[in-house]
Parts: structure tokens; C-alpha cells; sequence
């Protein structure tokens, strides 16, 4: 067998390299876009717990006949305004007082991806969990 005679084109390897390299690219951002979203949900759920904790620390600025979740509801839409754009699909999963002391909530959001690749996920729910302990 001769190679002498042997001649091609580099371009479609060249192609085939540029389709990989562009869909690592498209997937490390809708990662990255993802990452971010749980971490503004993360910070969101652990202002939202440490103001109601504070807010039923004090009575006076307490309504009693307030069930938890309506405050915690109340607190994080007022919390997300404060803070610029909406998370879509926000919603508190639950929240509970365990052992009196220490209040526990679970936020939810849907995240939605900024561009669409045919084989990942355009949308996801994303949950965060935050706790909050008065200060004696």
C-alpha cells in the first residue's frame, strides 16, 4: 500500500473539532447559568429565613394570627423585589419551626436555560434550604 498517492482535506476534522469545542462551550455556560441561579436562590432563602426568625423574635412586629407561611411568603416576594429581576416559578415548599428555635424553609424556582441545546435541559426546578437561630 502507497501513501504517495494519498491526499485529503483537514477540514473536516477541523469541522468536527469546532462542533465539539462549540458544544462544550454551550454546555459549561447553561451550567454555569444554573450554578448561578441556585446560589441567588440560596442567598434568597437565607434572608428570607433570617428576617421572618428575626420578625418573630419580635413581638410587637408580629401579627400572631399570621401563619408561618404566609410570612415567609410575604417576606420573600417583598426580599425578591428588593432585589432586582424575579425568579420564575419562585415559591416556598415549606417552612417549620422543628425544636422552637431554629426555623427551616425550602424555596423553590423554575430555572429557565438562556439558549436551548438539543440535548440538555432548557428548564429545571432548582430547591434551596436555609435554617435560622435567634441570637441570645
Amino acid at each position: 500500500m502507497s501513501l504517495r498517492n494519498e491526499s485529503g482535506s483537514a477540514a473536516p476534522l477541523a469541522i468536527g473539532l469546532a462542533l465539539l469545542a462549540l458544544t462544550m462551550i454551550m454546555a459549561t455556560s447553561l451550567a454555569s447559568s444554573m450554578f448561578l441561579f441556585q446560589r441567588r436562590l440560596a442567598a434568597l432563602a437565607d434572608s428570607t429565613a433570617i428576617s421572618v426568625r428575626r420578625e418573630l423574635v419580635e413581638p410587637a412586629a408580629t401579627n400572631p394570627n399570621a401563619p408561618l407561611m404566609r410570612l415567609v411568603e410575604n417576606r420573600m416576594f417583598l426580599l425578591q423585589s428588593a432585589k432586582g429581576s424575579p425568579l420564575a416559578g419562585l415559591a416556598a415548599e415549606s417552612a417549620a419551626m422543628k425544636d422552637g428555635q431554629t426555623l427551616e424553609i425550602n424555596l423553590c424556582a423554575t430555572w429557565q436555560a438562556p439558549f436551548t441545546v438539543a440535548f440538555l435541559p432548557s428548564q429545571a426546578t432548582v430547591c434551596s434550604r436555609s435554617a435560622a437561630r435567634p441570637i441570645n
